[in-house]
């Protein structure tokens, strides 16, 4: 009854808030459908727009989330003692003090746990894929202007050489979801026949094989396509797609095959004669090499001399460590990214805490008047925080989930990827600032008479 007196807000919601916060949430339904059928950074960045409208439904409807969390938790509350009921009496009667703690941390959850798994998922499906596409035994690359086409045939020719390819790499441009979207791509020249000797896509239907240029007279050639780059289009073997070269110009291809591999290889394969007459150079950036057998000193010296000072090679391994490296990179920037914007969502938490905390200097003072003990109400306000974390984690990560999981699987083929360091880190995060910016507060308040208290207003 005390805590009740002392509440000075209700818990009802306006009708213009109730319509607001349903209309955020049916909206993100539609949303989270699109991300999961849109391939490459539209699905992506669709779901950073769900995330968005889940928040903005969370922070809405704050109070009636904040109440229905309070119901929830009361029944194991009641069982912790005085300070426990107290816990959970608090609950029910400041529904809108609860959701202006909560709020924040779901805010803050929500945001690291998305960019963060977000970006790890694809970079780890990316090099997944890569180092499973990659067969050749020797990578050259190029160091300076590119590598002649030539020299495709050229190293194809030498002792021991089983397959060679020329990577020449560009982009395209794809309508999907009424937007044109840029996708990458790749120029492959050589023995189309052996492709996967050097470079395994993981064909899922079709065959690379059946690459080739244009013929003129309005045939364009064939493509490969990655095969939820061909979802996103609508697009089997056989059909038609238009596309549109690095510089603008318009291509009607056929698709005469669909692989699985396309984050660490290419999201469209074409014959290195289409894609060199619309590419800034028509040199290759990269030669892939398969030998018949174990790489020789011998063999490797020719394959260098044909090469020259234009190229360094680097077998298989070296290759792997170099592109985790250049991955570990980008994903560092990325999660320096995704830290900072949770740290504005996490200082904010705080700094609401804290006033939340300090706002209860008459209740807290009434708690006193009425016989509850210093410990009581250290443990209330422990209990208290320790809800609003659970409660914050709960929400955060529910909505980290939806969104990721319809994101990641659309961007990928995969689920999300949730390396328990980082899961691990948010949680304790979480746990440790919810309850430094309320137990401090309390303290401090609880160093002041409390008949003083009782007759300021919160």
């Amino acid at each position: 009854e005390a805590l009740r007196e002392s509440a000075t807000t209700g818990g009802r919601l306006g009708p213009l808030r109730w319509v607001l916060g349903l209309v955020a949430l049916a909206g993100s339904v539609p949303l989270l459908i699109l991300s999961a059928t849109s391939a490459g950074d539209l699905g992506m960045g669709l779901g950073a727009t769900v995330v968005l409208a889940l928040l903005l439904a969370v922070g809405l409807l704050g109070p009636v989330v904040a109440g229905l969390v309070a119901r929830a938790v009361e029944p194991l509350l009641d069982r912790l003692g005085a300070p426990g009921r107290l816990a959970a009496a608090n609950g029910r009667a400041n529904n809108r003090r609860l959701a202006s703690a909560l709020v924040p941390l779901v805010m803050a959850v929500a945001f690291a746990g998305t960019l963060l798994l977000l970006q790890g998922s694809l970079q780890r499906a990316t090099t997944e894929q890569r180092e499973a596409a990659l067969q050749a035994d020797t990578v050259v690359t190029s160091t300076g202007a590119g590598l002649p086409a030539e020299l495709v045939e050229e190293a194809a020719g030498l002792p021991g050489v089983q397959a060679a390819v020329g990577v020449l790499p560009s982009s395209v441009v794809a309508g999907s979801a009424g937007e044109l979207m840029s996708h990458s791509a790749a120029g492959l020249t050589g023995d189309l026949d052996d492709v996967a000797l050097a470079l395994d896509v993981g064909v899922q239907d079709g065959d690379l094989a059946a690459l080739r240029p244009g013929t003129g007279d309005g045939d364009d050639g064939t493509v490969a396509l990655d095969a939820l780059f061909a979802g996103s289009l609508d697009a089997s073997v056989g059909d038609e797609v238009q596309l549109y070269a690095a510089d603008g110009a318009p291509l009607q291809l056929q698709v005469v095959a669909l692989y699985t591999r396309g984050l660490g290889v290419a999201s469209a394969l074409l014959p290195l004669e289409t894609v060199a007459p619309h590419a800034p150079s028509d040199r290759l950036e990269q030669l892939l090499v398969r030998h018949d057998g174990p790489v020789t000193a011998t063999g490797r010296a020719a394959l260098a001399d044909l090469v020259g000072p234009g190229g360094s090679l680097t077998d298989r391994e070296t290759a792997t460590v170099e592109q985790r490296a250049a991955g570990a990179q980008d994903s560092w920037l990325n999660n320096v990214f995704a830290a900072g914007l949770a740290g504005f969502a996490a200082i904010a938490a705080a700094n609401t805490l804290v006033m939340v905390a300090l706002s209860r200097r008459r209740e807290i003072g009434l708690l006193g008047m009425i016989g509850a003990t210093r410990r009581q109400v250290l443990r209330t306000a422990r209990l208290e925080a320790l809800v609003v974390a659970g409660a914050a984690l709960g929400l955060g990560a529910a909505i980290s989930w939806v969104t990721l999981q319809p994101a990641v699987q659309g961007a990928t083929g995969s689920g999300p990827y949730v390396p328990l360091p980082v899961a691990a880190g948010i949680a304790g995060g979480v746990l440790v600032l919810t309850l430094v910016c309320t137990w401090a507060p309390t303290r401090l308040l609880l160093r002041r008479p409390r008949a003083a208290a009782v007759g300021t207003r919160e």
